[in-house]
């Protein structure tokens, strides 16, 4: 018999994905649509009644000059890979720094990206032991916002 997961997901994290999903309406003039708790991706941005791309959104606790790459677990990738196949929408990942908020596009990372086991961690709520295969995503390839700053 296998054990489900504990959700480590609260309220404020939920606010704080609202606020950047706002954000984004605002920026690329869409939608989003929130995605059911456990679905695969966070938000659909859509436009004219149309899907336009799956978001991902992850919120990290430092500047986006402190760590070289920003880590999206293989499980995401392999979801928008199958996604992708039937629906050719794009997946964008999503990050708010403290300082930034940048995107880059899953599609160049699924068969080229920087493979590694999640280091161990003692700063995540998750158990320091809840390992799993991430791709490593250069801060200097995504795209980001000028002068977004959403922790002000």
């Amino acid at each position: 018999m296998t054990q489900s997961k504990p959700i480590y997901e609260n309220k404020n994290d939920y606010l704080v994905e609202q606020k950047l999903a706002d954000f984004l309406c605002e920026k690329w003039k869409c939608e989003m649509y929130r995605q059911k708790k456990l679905s695969q991706f966070d938000f659909i941005a859509h436009k004219d009644g149309k899907p336009r791309a799956l978001i991902e959104l992850r919120k990290l606790n430092c500047s986006k000059d402190k760590y070289p790459t920003a880590m999206v677990s293989m499980t995401k990738l392999v979801a928008w890979q199958t996604m992708y196949g039937v629906t050719r929408l794009p997946c964008l990942f999503v990050v708010q720094w403290q300082d930034a908020v940048g995107y880059v596009d899953l599609q160049e990372y699924v068969m080229t990206g920087d493979f590694r086991m999640s280091p161990i961690s003692h700063n995540r709520r998750n158990p320091a032991d809840d390992r799993e295969i991430v791709a490593h995503l250069p801060v200097e390839n995504f795209t980001f916002f000028k002068g977004a700053n959403l922790n002000e």
